[in-house]
């Protein structure tokens, strides 16, 4: 090499702790990467050592026993490149959550302005291997497998600026309980769902079987219209319907809706479900929307502290079908 520019070719197994350790310096990226992980790494830079933003570079990466903010990883292909302004980084294939995954990532440049976009796209995720991320303080094992695909591009450092679309979805015999909702959308929720106002005790005992959503970022909100939650409680088919958004500020801005109408009649038994519980099935199959709320809810605030206004109840629903005398 001379004073001025190098050739390196880089060929080895390091791990991600050490290379964090990097005497190169580049900016916030390695602040970004994986918490651990090992890697086979086969790489050539172009340019002097002090200045990477004069630098060439590409790398062929395979990582494995990767941890990201405690979702696994495993298996990983990467190829990186970065031309002295812009740097890409593909992952070929691997596995997440022991499902299958390809994805991108697009850096203008390694300023502290530089823009980013980046998609993925996850097939049969396995659950057990998210609980960790998702529900860590629960004793309730999550089962099943999950899917899902989402884009995001903006300023890498002003998620103000943010705009981005995806969607989840996942099925199994028992993905959670209704509790589970606690953690997506604040304590509370499901106390006022089963003890407070709405009275529908049978959420007790729900066990969610699916599980979808669609939603866009904007504006630094998450929104969505069909974020839905099906299972069974007590032999009967429940289903939560929620709109609305969640900032990253995670102010609240949504309308919680419990559905019971979408089977024939109950056949519950007195073991099962109360004679009210029973009373709200027979009335709300009367009711000819296909989605039809039997308890809604609007939920403000924050996560650390949201506020319930009950906007539905399954009282209000019989007073209007059955008037009083």
């Amino acid at each position: 090499h001379t004073p001025h520019a190098s050739h390196l070719n880089l060929t080895g197994y390091t791990t991600i702790e050490t290379l964090k350790t990097s005497p190169f310096d580049f900016g916030e990226v390695l602040a970004k990467l994986p918490d651990q992980g090992q890697l086979i790494v086969d790489a050539n830079y172009f340019g002097p050592l002090k200045d990477h933003k004069q630098s060439l570079w590409d790398a062929q990466i395979k990582a494995n026993r990767v941890l990201w903010n405690k979702v696994p990883m495993d298996q990983l292909n990467l190829e990186a490149h970065y031309n002295g302004e812009a740097m890409q980084i593909k992952l070929l294939n691997g596995l997440i959550a022991q499902g299958t995954a390809q994805g991108r990532f697009f850096m203008t440049d390694l300023s502290p302005d530089a823009g980013c976009w980046i998609n993925a796209d996850v097939s049969d995720m396995q659950l057990p291997y998210l609980k960790a991320a998702l529900v860590p303080e629960t004793k309730h094992n999550l089962n099943g497998i999950g899917s899902g695909q989402f884009q995001i591009e903006g300023p890498c450092n002003n998620k103000e600026l943010w705009h981005g679309q995806g969607w989840v979805y996942a099925t199994g015999e028992d993905l959670g309980q209704a509790r589970l909702l606690d953690k997506l959308l604040g304590k509370g929720l499901t106390t006022i769902l089963t003890d407070g106002l709405l009275g529908l005790t049978p959420l007790r005992q729900m066990r969610i079987r699916e599980a979808s959503l669609h939603w866009v970022l904007d504006k630094a909100r998450f929104y969505t219209q069909d974020l839905r939650f099906g299972g069974n409680s007590a032999g009967q088919p429940i289903a939560f319907f929620i709109s609305g958004s969640i900032g990253m500020d995670q102010t609240l801005d949504m309308t919680f809706d419990v559905d019971m109408t979408s089977q024939p009649e109950t056949q519950a038994t007195e073991d099962t479900s109360s004679q009210f519980v029973k009373a709200i099935f027979r009335v709300a199959q009367t009711l000819q929307q296909a989605k039809s709320s039997i308890a809604r809810v609007h939920i403000g605030g924050t996560l650390k502290e949201p506020k319930y206004e009950p906007l539905i109840t399954p009282v209000n629903i019989i007073d209007r079908i059955l008037p009083r005398n």
